[in-house]
């Protein structure tokens, strides 16, 4: 089984994907390795998030885009009062403390 760079752009992707079925993509880094399906199911993914994203208003956008900067950042290393209050919480959650997202969401 060959490997490849992954193309730019997944529209590309998932042609180059159909036409080379049995090649491992691999990323810039070399360190993400795709199969052929994996690169389609991308494509599809990116295409669902972008249709979902045009219908959102600007400020959930703006809540969004936040949200996957905090994502693709490296993860944080919690100060010792902030992994006391994360093991707190945990504890809450433990004796049964907390609310479901169901019941407090806004839209149903």
């Amino acid at each position: 089984m060959r490997e490849e760079p992954i193309p730019h752009g997944f529209a590309f992707s998932a042609i180059s994907a159909v036409k080379n079925p049995g090649c491992i993509w691999t990323g810039r880094s070399g360190r993400a390795r795709m199969a052929a399906w994996e690169v389609m199911e991308m494509a599809k993914l990116e295409e669902q998030l972008l249709q979902d994203l045009r219908r959102l208003p600007l400020a959930d956008l703006h809540a969004v885009h936040d949200f996957v900067r905090v994502l693709l950042q490296e993860p944080e290393v919690l100060t010792p009062e902030e992994r006391a209050e994360v093991e707190a919480g945990e504890a809450e959650i433990a004796r049964g403390e907390y609310v479901r997202w169901e019941d407090v969401r806004r839209t149903k």
